[in-house]
C-alpha cells in the first residue's frame, strides 16, 4: 500500500548521519551532476559547506544524447562518492 497524507498523516523525517530530512529546517544538498575527477568532487564539496548546503550528492553516471559524450566515472566515481 502507498503511503500518503491519508494513511500517515504525520510528517516523514529520513535521517541522514546527524541530520533530519523533512522537519522544519531546510536541508539543501549540492554537488556535480556527475563527477568527473576526485578534484572537481574535492573542490565541489568544499564549495557546497562554504554555502552552507549539508548534504553533498553527485551522479557516477550521466546519460547523454551521445554514446560518444561523457558518461560519467561509473564505479570509480561511485567510489569516490
Amino acid at each position: 500500500m502507498q503511503e500518503n497524507r491519508k494513511t500517515k498523516p504525520e510528517p516523514i523525517q529520513v535521517k541522514v548521519n546527524d541530520i533530519r530530512i523533512g522537519g522544519r529546517e531546510v536541508v539543501i544538498i549540492a554537488g556535480p551532476c556527475a563527477v568527473e575527477s576526485l578534484e572537481q568532487l574535492v573542490e565541489t564539496a568544499i564549495s557546497v559547506k562554504k554555502s552552507g548546503a549539508k548534504i553533498l550528492r553527485g551522479g557516477a553516471f550521466k546519460p547523454r544524447s551521445s554514446p560518444y559524450s561523457f558518461q560519467g566515472l561509473g564505479e570509480e566515481g561511485l567510489k569516490m562518492l
